[in-house]
């Protein structure tokens, strides 16, 4: 397949744009990039005119310190300010900001290591110290002790702070490491699981005990894995007849380890012991029905469904999470989950998460970079084909909120699977580090 010459709107070229520090930003700019990983910035690394001065404070609050702008699209630096040496830059600067002296910050600059880090990176890191932590509390029960009670409060506490300060972070990391396709492990599974159930629980409208329940509910539904053979679990997804039923003992096997900690609540043991149910009565191993179950046991349930559909915790091959939600919504449709739950997941990631594949009304193809909580049905799209299927080199960067006079209006026509498509999303999102 031929590569397409180039896109209907041209990229801005070196000779039209300007590198500036953050602290030289104003609204009516034009901004084109900036100079830090994606995870570093508020918005994605795409064209964006400056209209007000809160998207400007933004940056300005953000880890970012320096930004292209093009002057041709927006206004320009005033030229006492328009040169690119230290002194400039350092002028540029205010004598404080946030109580931080001018000298401070440029130490700061100085040592990556001490720099604030971005919603993305402390969710990340979060994340990370709550599958460590799940891990350790899941091996000391592998060896006899009791469950870590504290150990297992602070890991909640920790997931429900994160979720309730971070949601859209936390949502971006979920979707972009889904993405990079690892093997998950056991721990990583649960505190997904975790996590995912708390933003629904929350946007649901759920109390903050209800919330602890949740996330408890989440980190433990699965420690009755523990117990079943290994090599059961390898093939979990492989099994039938005698196999599938010592595999659905897990839920059981977990109660009974739940049942030798008094500290865990009844709640928390009943999501444990219904997150295989379904509403219809299709599930196990009591095969309740939607008036018996409890609405939490409900969203975990529906979460670890998810989980298995787009992560390597399922069966070969990954669903896109869209594709994924789409197929979960059938099923609340046909009666197995709680409608309420998986809108409110979408209203969690977007009608088009990160990561979609989508087709435009002016015939190309499109990846989404990133939601636009403002207007959910037009998020920012790498777009990387044409009209005729060519791929454009390079892809380029559209908002699809804002005009674009001298363009076609594009609007997302439906959602395509990057298998059938034979497109690796991957490679159309800047690296994570």
């Amino acid at each position: 397949m031929t590569k397409a010459s180039s896109p209907p709107v041209r990229p801005p070229t070196a000779s039209t744009t300007k590198r500036i520090a953050t602290s030289q930003l104003k609204s009516g700019m034009f901004l084109v990039g900036v100079y830090q990983s994606w995870w570093k910035s508020p918005f994605f690394r795409h064209n964006r005119l400056l209209k007000t001065q809160k998207e400007v404070d933004l940056l300005l609050k953000s880890d970012v310190r320096e930004v292209m702008i093009d002057p041709s699209r927006g206004l320009d630096v005033s030229e006492e300010h328009g040169g690119q040496s230290d002194e400039s830059h350092a002028a540029a600067q205010p004598p404080e900001v946030d109580g931080v002296s001018r000298k401070e910050r440029s130490l700061e600059g100085d040592m990556p290591s001490s720099s604030p880090l971005s919603p993305q990176e402390a969710s990340l890191k979060v994340k990370h110290d709550a599958m460590i932590a799940m891990e350790s509390v899941f091996e000391g029960v592998k060896t006899g002790a009791s469950i870590d009670h504290p150990k297992l409060q602070q890991t909640m506490q920790a997931l429900l702070e994160q979720v309730f300060a971070q949601e859209q972070a936390m949502s971006e990391v979920y979707l972009m490491q889904n993405l990079q396709q690892f093997d998950k492990t056991l721990y990583g599974h649960v505190v997904d699981v975790a996590i995912l159930s708390l933003m629904v629980g929350i946007q649901l409208g759920l109390n903050e005990k209800a919330l602890e329940v949740l996330a408890l509910g989440g980190l433990l539904h699965d420690i009755g894995h523990i117990r079943i053979p290994r090599n059961l679990l390898r093939r979990k997804h492989e099994l039938a007849g005698h196999e599938q039923v010592i595999f659905e003992r897990h839920v059981e096997r977990g109660l009974a380890i739940l049942e030798q900690c008094p500290s865990i609540s009844s709640d928390v043991q009943r999501v444990v012991a219904e997150h295989h149910e379904r509403q219809d009565g299709s599930g196990y191993p009591y095969h309740r029905t939607a008036d018996e179950l409890l609405i939490l046991s409900d969203i975990i349930g529906f979460i670890d469904q998810l989980d298995a559909l787009v992560s390597h915790w399922g069966p070969p091959p990954d669903l896109p999470t869209v594709l994924a939600i789409r197929k979960l919504y059938m099923a609340a449709k046909g009666g197995k989950l709680r409608t309420e739950s998986v809108e409110a997941l979408i209203r969690c990631f977007g009608v088009y998460p990160l990561g979609s594949l989508v087709s435009l009304s002016t015939g190309e193809r499109a990846v989404v970079v990133k939601s636009n909580s403002l207007e959910r049905l037009k998020p920012i799209v790498n777009i990387i084909k044409d009209q005729q299927g060519n791929f454009y080199d390079p892809p380029f960067i559209e908002d699809l909120a804002l005009a674009h006079p001298s363009a076609r209006e594009r609007v997302i026509l439906d959602i395509l699977n990057p298998m059938s498509e034979k497109i690796d999303i991957r490679k159309y999102f800047s690296t994570i580090t």
